[in-house]
């Protein structure tokens, strides 16, 4: 298998093979698409005209597909706001699409010759053929990559073959939340500096205390995906491929990784329920009943709005023989075909640059920017800062297995199904790593 070429899943296969199929000449561009540039053209040169007149030039709308939760919506219209006063003429339209259903509608419009200007998405490779060439845009590679994290430069969901095709959005960082009321009752206290983490026999030696010592009822909500368990298995020192791309999940470090899952869920300190009873983790820890909860940064806004009975924060996830936090980003790009091509590349300019920064403060998301680890937030500055801090000290290969391309499309469920297999006693420990190693060598061919 070659580095960064593992093949996406038949149904991803079909989506993409929709979007080949609109292509002319095998450009990736329709026929429509082809005719919208040429109004777009004509329209140009119409309003170049009433420039030169001092005639009013006509109001462009950029669509921009969207799906939010909580204050996201917000926070970007008022980003968008700003844009707006800062180019007379300019109108964007957010059309909020359940997160559900965004691939599929966002795949009918391109197909039916609607393209919206830009979108908002998670599986950016997915369109990658009919996405609007950023590069120049974002004043080239080298410009652009100086303001973001050493590991963008290698992330295919924003740049392949030398060309930036999406910008990364907000971060998601694995976080250690904690009940404070209830470690403080307990007589527990956590990590205050990144010299300080527990190893994963401590933090589990410091949940059965709390657990002992206070009101909550369980120890870990672990929520149930191969994103937030790999932090686990990075951790123990294992990964699923090699750097040029093969499998590697029957190793050692693998193997200790997941006996230690299996007998933290058996002896209670974990939530098995959430695992193979569906639980929601979430519901588990803002009800009181968990003591901590291992999750996505994003939950930082949700707590602050859902947990009103207890205090809560963030501390460094444990470890084992290194640190490993899988951060992942959502991402913002641009469609060929829309009519509004070049104004849409613009608009994802500004999105990438430190003007756009409200939209994370306002929104308590983690800017994915380096500078975005300086921002002020009107709540959540100290959790902000304990989790950049854990994600900055984590070893570049945390990222590797999640870095090739459709590796999350292709192998996650391949990968949280056979874990699960093995907490519930169903298969081996050797069953579990076998399995999820012959997946990565058939998807591979």
């Amino acid at each position: 298998m070659k580095k960064r070429s593992i093949s996406i899943m038949m149904s991803l296969t079909v989506m993409a093979s929709l979007l080949a199929g609109c292509g002319n000449g095998g450009s990736g561009t329709t026929v429509t698409e082809a005719s919208k540039t040429e109004e777009t053209k004509a329209e140009a040169a119409v309003n170049q005209k009433k420039e030169d007149s001092g005639a009013p030039t006509e109001e462009k709308t950029l669509e921009f597909m969207w799906f939010a939760d909580g204050d996201e919506t917000t926070a970007m219209r008022k980003v968008l706001d700003q844009y707006e006063e800062s180019h007379p003429g300019i109108k964007v339209e957010l059309v909020e699409v359940p997160y559900a259903d965004l691939n599929e509608k966002l795949m009918m419009a391109i197909t039916g010759g609607e393209a919206p200007a830009l979108a908002r998405v998670t599986g950016s490779v997915l369109f990658k053929d009919v996405a609007l060439d950023l590069t120049d845009a974002l004043g080239g590679a080298d410009t652009f990559f100086a303001d973001y994290p050493e590991s963008m430069k290698s992330n295919t969901s924003i740049i392949l073959d030398g060309k930036i095709y999406a910008i990364p959005g907000e971060a998601s960082i694995t976080g250690l939340i904690y009940n404070k009321t209830a470690f403080e009752k307990a007589g527990v206290s956590v990590p205050e500096s990144v010299d300080q983490c527990w190893t994963w026999e401590e933090f589990n030696a410091a949940l059965k205390k709390v657990v002992e010592g206070s009101d909550v009822r369980y120890g870990l909500a672990l929520d149930a995906t191969s994103q937030r368990w790999s932090n686990i298995l990075y951790e123990f020192g294992g990964h699923f491929l090699t750097e040029d791309g093969q499998p590697v999940f029957t190793s050692e470090e693998a193997k200790k990784a997941l006996e230690f899952t299996k007998a933290s869920f058996d002896d209670g300190t974990w939530i098995k329920s959430i695992w193979l009873g569906g639980e929601d983790a979430t519901n588990l820890f803002v009800s009181g009943q968990a003591a901590a909860h291992i999750g996505g940064s994003w939950k930082i806004a949700a707590y602050n709005n859902d947990i009103k009975d207890f205090e809560w924060g963030v501390t460094y996830l444990p470890y084992e023989s290194t640190h490993g936090n899988c951060t992942g980003y959502k991402q913002f790009m641009g469609f060929q075909g829309s009519g509004y091509e070049e104004e849409a590349k613009e608009l994802l300019a500004y999105l990438a640059s430190a003007e756009a920064a409200s939209y994370y403060t306002d929104s308590l998301y983690i800017s994915p920017r380096l500078d975005g680890a300086n921002l002020e937030y009107t709540f959540g500055s100290e959790e902000f800062a304990t989790l950049n801090a854990d994600a900055a000290m984590a070893t570049p290969l945390s990222t590797l297995d999640w870095g090739y391309a459709n590796f999350s499309s292709a192998y996650n469920t391949v990968i949280i199904n056979a874990v699960k297999e093995y907490i519930a006693g169903n298969i081996s420990v050797e069953d579990c790593m076998a399995e999820i190693d012959g997946a990565a060598e058939n998807l591979s061919k």
